[in-house]
Formats: structure tokens, sequence, C-alpha cells
């Protein structure tokens, strides 16, 4: 939960740490995650944001902590603003249209099935409407959903290695 960001030549660069709590400290693995399935996505060719690992030294509670983040620049162009998806949808869709139908619409349907291809083999635990984001541009009065961000939840995360045995994938799980 711990973000960051910065301005470097005109462009915005978010920080990300890993899962932090005071009796803990720094755990999990997420900017680790968000490296590999940026990698992941690269080689399969989808819409993504691509995530950089940094070596940082951070401060906490005035602690100095050495650790990783990951990092990722802004994914809007100049002059678009955000929503989140489940907020666009509410206030877009038509009456009584069904998701699948309102994005075809807008022409997000491929953008939604690569989204489901990945977070499926992932393991995503943490897609929900705010992690999809639809892009506007006022001077072309078009949207467009941002590419696909957000996966540090993924790959068994918060799974500690001594139950990765007895870890059921297929398990339906209630979060």
């Amino acid at each position: 939960f711990l973000k960051s960001y910065m301005n470097y030549n005109n462009r915005k660069i978010y920080f990300k740490l890993s899962d932090y709590n005071k009796i803990d400290g720094i755990i999990g693995h997420e900017c680790i995650n968000e490296i590999i399935i940026d990698r992941l996505l690269s080689i399969l060719g989808f819409h993504h944001l691509n995530y950089y690992l940094i070596n940082a030294n951070i401060k906490i509670d005035e602690a100095i902590i050495n650790t990783y983040l990951c990092a990722s620049y802004d994914f809007k162009e100049k002059g678009e603003s955000k929503i989140a998806f489940d907020t666009f949808f509410e206030l877009k869709r038509k009456e009584n249209e069904k998701i699948f139908d309102f994005c075809e619409r807008y022409n997000f349907i491929n953008n939604i099935y690569e989204m489901m291809v990945v977070d499926y083999i992932i393991l995503n635990r943490d897609r929900h409407g705010a992690n999809i984001e639809v892009l506007y541009d006022n001077k072309k009065d078009s949207y467009r959903l941002a590419p696909l961000f957000d996966h540090g939840l993924s790959l068994l995360c918060k799974v500690r290695e001594e139950q990765i045995d007895d870890y059921d994938v297929m398990e339906e799980k209630i979060t």
C-alpha cells in the first residue's frame, strides 16, 4: 500500500513497495511479481504497463530500510483523464446493458479477454473495477482502456513457502 511518485523529464513515475506492516516490516514479493508479469505480457504481446525494479533505501517511521521497489511511468497521455472502469460502466451503460455488450460498444472487448486470460494464468487476486481504468481524451472525445497494470497479488503472493505444497489453485476462494 505504500506508493509514491516523482516527476522526471515532465513524466510522472510511480513507485510501489511490496506489502508492509509495522510488525513484520516489508514482506511479500509483489514488486518481483510486477516484473515477472511485465516480461510475460511482453512475450505474449499484450498491452500492459512496463515495470522496472529498483533497489532503494526508504524511510519508514524514521528507520532507513534497504529494499526493492517497482517503478512505472504514468500510463496517461497528455490531456487524458482517467476513471475506474466500474464507475465508467455505471455512468455510461445503457439501460439493461450487459457488461460484455458494453465493452463491445466501446471497443474494449479484446482488452477484457486478454485481461481475463492473463489473470487466470497468473492467479491474480486483485482485479477489480478500480484496477481497470478508462482513459478519456478530451480533444479527440475518445475512450480507451489503460494498459494492464497491478499484478502484484498474483503468483501465490500471499502463500507462505511452507503452504505451497498444500495450496489448491482450483479451490474456490472468497475474498
